[in-house]
């Protein structure tokens, strides 16, 4: 074996490394065997850091006695040779290194040897001529290039008041609002750098919710990535137009009828009873109501605000996730202020480990969110126990409860089925980092019009009685029953 050993920046940080207990306690917890070339170098980083790893000090003179058996190899001369060369060198030049600028150019060394290996990595990936392939050797590439690395930062230390106080003074942002007032009023909601996880049985309106939050940020011009894996791309198109006009998704009426439960309340503002109001709106689908909208969206040319994006069920990765938002940033100058992933139980998962697979799919979206600064939004199906309960809660999270631990923010859809006859729905605060949790919050609904929440008011115990009360005119008392409306008219 023949290894060309020079005395360059690797063999300065090997030296440090073994003989400086201050620049080794720096060293130690940033480079690793392989991002050194030679394999000499490689085996002492190694046996440096296992005897700090043991010993909490740098191994000093007693490295000679740690290789004295390579040294001594009768089976390889050479490699004992160079061994006893490289050794020679660390000894002699120990006390002339510079220590500061050698730890300065730490950085530099560390950002090069590994996109070294990222770029040798990616190669071999590539060969393997698989679109997974391509997808993780892009990942690798984009990670590397990403990467920054710290020699350290010790965080806030009380040693430091006027950084601890100048943080202190730095504006808390609020949640991205999401059209429930009550909530965003106690600064429940999908935030920067946050897990925010909607939680709702099978066909309660998970994407509605999804789509909700994106209109109420694409009105207060932030920018919206709606990541769908259960539907196609053009019907979430349509449904976020529907949303955004309140416009109805019949297919031939020009004009349709809907009908919306609205609140009343009394004089100190508490929910006093339910009324019905009837809206008549135009339909997407129509002609006329296209050559509209086509006039109302340009005012969105120009301002990169929504970005729709479907995979097949099961197909995206995390891995592939990232290389998705690292394109659209390198390519088009895009990136997101809330991701809004349709959903995260949809994903590529390890079906032989669903449970564990799930958890840590939640795990690498709140690092996402945390190392982009955005918001992740996300859907969760409650488990067949939630089917028949008044109010859902964290023990209903399907397939793994470690994604309540993970979520910064958990809001569960609580619907009766008399309550989804009546429009109606309740939001229950099942988790909210740093907030007050178990608040319930009554809202009601028009999916025909595309709305999630038409109207929002905090609940009180008199809600109950008031959906008991039957109509006087019905006549199957089997059925749901409606309280006791009195229709208006609101074209």
């Amino acid at each position: 074996m023949s290894e060309k050993i020079t005395g360059s920046l690797q063999e300065n940080l090997l030296s440090l490394l073994i003989f400086n207990d201050r620049a080794a306690s720096i060293i130690f917890g940033i480079i690793e065997p392989g991002l050194f070339e030679s394999d000499f170098y490689k085996e002492i980083v190694r046996i440096a850091i296992e005897y700090y790893k043991q010993y909490k000090q740098p191994p000093k003179e007693h490295i000679a006695d740690i290789l004295e058996a390579k040294i001594q190899d009768r089976t390889n001369p050479k490699s004992g040779e160079l061994y006893t060369k490289l050794l020679t060198n660390l000894f002699q030049t120990k006390d002339s290194i510079n220590e500061d600028f050698v730890l300065d150019q730490l950085n530099q060394f560390v950002r090069r040897q590994r996109l070294k290996g990222a770029i040798v990595e990616a190669a071999l990936l590539i060969k393997d001529e698989t679109s997974e392939s391509l997808v993780i050797a892009e990942n690798t590439l984009n990670k590397c290039l990403k990467g920054q690395i710290q020699v350290f930062d010790r965080g806030l230390s009380f040693n430091d008041p006027k950084r601890l106080i100048q943080v202190l003074k730095e504006k808390i942002l609020p949640p991205y609002p999401y059209g429930i007032r009550q909530l965003e009023d106690q600064q429940i909601g999908p935030a920067p750098g946050e897990l925010f996880v909607f939680l709702a049985s099978v066909s309660r309106g998970k994407s509605w919710a999804l789509i909700n939050i994106g209109r109420q940020c694409l009105q207060f011009r932030k920018k919206v990535l709606h990541v769908t894996l259960e539907m196609p791309e053009a019907q979430v198109a349509q449904r976020y137009l529907q949303c955004l006009y309140s416009l109805s998704a019949h297919a031939t009426q020009e004009i349709q009828k809907i009908q919306i439960s609205t609140f009343n309340h009394d004089g100190l503002g508490r929910l006093s009873g339910l009324a019905v109001e009837e809206l008549n709106r135009p339909s997407v689908k129509h002609d006329n109501t296209l050559a509209t909208l086509t006039k109302k969206l340009e005012r969105y040319k120009g301002r990169q605000a929504l970005e729709i994006k479907g995979f097949p069920t099961g197909s995206l990765s995390i891995e592939g996730l990232e290389v998705f938002l690292d394109n659209l940033d390198r390519l088009y100058n895009y990136v997101p202020d809330v991701l809004l992933l349709d959903y995260a139980d949809l994903m590529k998962l390890d079906y032989k480990n669903l449970r564990t697979s799930t958890g840590e799919i939640y795990k690498e979206l709140r690092r996402i969110a945390v190392e982009r600064n955005i918001a992740m939004v996300t859907a969760s199906q409650a488990n067949r126990m939630a089917e028949d309960a008044k109010v859902i809660t964290l023990k209903h999270l399907a397939e793994d409860y470690s994604k309540a631990a993970t979520a910064d923010t958990v809001i569960a859809f609580c619907q009766t089925a008399q309550e989804k006859t009546l429009g109606l729905a309740r939001l229950f605060v099942a988790k909210a980092r740093g907030q007050e949790s178990g608040q319930m919050v009554l809202i009601s609904q028009a999916y025909g019009l595309g709305q999630f929440c038409m109207d929002s008011t905090s609940i009180n115990d008199r809600y109950w009685t008031m959906l008991e009360e039957p109509s006087a005119d019905s006549e199957t008392p089997t059925q749901p029953q409606r309280p006791r409306f009195r229709p208006r008219n609101n074209s």
